[in-house]
């Protein structure tokens, strides 16, 4: 995602899409994901789900 959109643009749809980061400072860049099985999950505004729009 974030080379499709670049650092600022990637920034601006983390924001826009709740996406939150752990361990790391608010202008980090890599989005909280997790593989188990094969397929990624990510957690967006605490939840999380099998795309990174959070739907």
């Amino acid at each position: 995602m974030r080379e499709s959109l670049g650092e600022q643009g990637y920034a601006q749809w983390k924001q826009r899409h709740g996406v939150t980061e752990i361990g790391a400072s608010p202008s980090a860049s890599a989005p909280v994901s997790q593989s188990i099985g094969g397929k990624t999950y990510y957690q967006v505004n605490g939840k999380w789900y099998d795309n990174p729009e959070g739907r």
